[in-house]
């Protein structure tokens, strides 16, 4: 974990802490002031549990729990496609995003209709479908286009969906 100071006094010299898989690292020994905090290893399936930023003067004792996760995946198909050539596109939205940066994802199915988001942090999530040909496409209007999904750390979860009515 690298966390660095955020303070005009810091001159952005980084304090490094070395922490595992869903082992606790406590940071000790920081100077008041905000630091922000990144996960420095080189595996991006590797998720920071934690605040991006902390202020260690209000932390008790300068000690800091953080944790480093392993990331999930969502990989699915979209069946019972209706015949002729329609664009669907996939939207993943985090129903408790964790951190500022986690956000809304798109992706187009490729071949056999597959799609597949990586790097996800574990929990609750919404997956639909959408009709990219709709003049007006109704976001919640059919049921079997929208399912909640819980991703778990380390694994991939599976999914199949069919495509949103055509009426």
């Amino acid at each position: 974990l690298q966390l660095t100071p955020m303070e005009a006094w810091g001159a952005f010299v980084p304090h490094i802490v070395d922490a595992g898989f869903n082992r606790e690292a406590r940071v000790n020994g920081l100077a008041p002031g905000w630091y922000s905090v990144r996960f420095a290893g080189q595996d991006p399936a590797c998720l920071l549990s934690g605040p991006e930023a902390i202020d260690a003067a209000r932390v008790e004792a300068s000690l800091v729990p953080l944790t480093v996760i392993s990331a999930g995946a969502l990989s699915g198909r979209l069946v019972a496609l209706p015949p002729g050539p329609v664009t669907y596109s996939i939207e993943l939205t985090p129903l408790k995003p964790s951190a500022p940066g986690e956000s809304v994802r798109y992706i187009i199915p490729g071949a056999g209709a597959r799609f597949h988001f990586d790097n996800l942090p574990p929990g609750r999530y919404r997956v639909s479908v959408h009709c990219l040909l709709e003049e007006k496409p109704n976001r919640n209007s059919d049921s079997a286009n929208v399912v909640e999904v819980d991703i778990a750390a380390g694994r991939v979860t599976d999914l199949e969906m069919p495509p949103p009515r055509q009426d």
